[in-house]
């Protein structure tokens, strides 16, 4: 599965993982950080990134700009998300 994911200025995406799915993120717009596990770097167009089943990670984007991020899903299963408390 591709997704085209937006994270507006401003917002985020709580930490959560996935129990089967392998997500490889290609970022194509904006700045914001990555979070994937105990790694938490400030991304920008032409980063590439992979986060393992089980893998915590998450988005802030406390920048003024959206960040736009294209998602390969691999092996990814109708509700295998899980979010972190």
């Amino acid at each position: 599965m591709v997704q085209l994911l937006k994270v507006e200025a401003g917002s985020r995406i709580r930490p959560h993982h996935h129990q089967k799915t392998t997500e490889i993120f290609y970022v194509l717009k904006g700045k914001a950080i990555l979070c994937v596990g105990n790694d938490q770097s400030l991304r920008r167009p032409g980063d590439v990134i992979a986060c393992n089943p089980n893998e915590t990670h998450g988005i802030i984007n406390d920048s003024n700009g959206d960040f736009v991020l294209v998602v390969f899903k691999l092996n990814a299963t109708k509700d295998d998300m899980i979010w972190e408390k």
